[in-house]
């Protein structure tokens, strides 16, 4: 596959966030992918990121992610990107909490790694305190 092909694979998998098109979550990772998130140690593997891809869906029903800069060389891309969404569903991890009906808006960035036009690896790194800020789990900064 290209770089170009590849970038394209990294737009349409921010296409199956925005969608929330689980389906298309499976077409895009490889059956042994393997993901990396300090923030969520849990999420490993594709059934774990299809599990919290739901997961995620169901806390912020409205949510969209945008692409600011896709970056690639060789077998892998980069980008920084931008979710909002609004928290209309209960939390349950990392502790049970009601809905809050906050938009957020979270920056972040990650790194794919293809193979045979598939997904395999993935590192994401998001402004997970600044959306606990947001969503008032955690104070505000002073």
């Amino acid at each position: 596959m290209s770089i170009e092909d590849n970038k394209e694979l990294a737009r349409r998998h921010t296409e199956c966030w925005n969608q929330g098109n689980l389906a298309l979550i499976e077409e895009l990772l490889a059956p042994d992918f393997i993901h990396h998130n300090p923030d969520r140690p849990d999420v490993r593997s594709r059934e774990d990121y299809k599990h919290w891809f739901a997961e995620s869906c169901s806390l912020f029903p409205d949510l969209h992610i945008t692409v600011e800069i896709l970056v690639a060389e060789a077998d892998t891309v980069a980008g920084r990107w931008t979710f909002r969404g609004t928290n209309t569903g209960d939390f349950e991890r990392p502790a049970p909490a009601p809905a809050t009906g906050k938009q957020v808006s979270v920056s972040g960035m990650n790194f794919f790694r293809f193979a045979a036009g598939k997904i395999v690896e993935e590192w994401l790194q998001e402004d997970t305190m600044g959306m606990l800020r947001q969503l008032g789990f955690m104070p505000e900064a002073e």
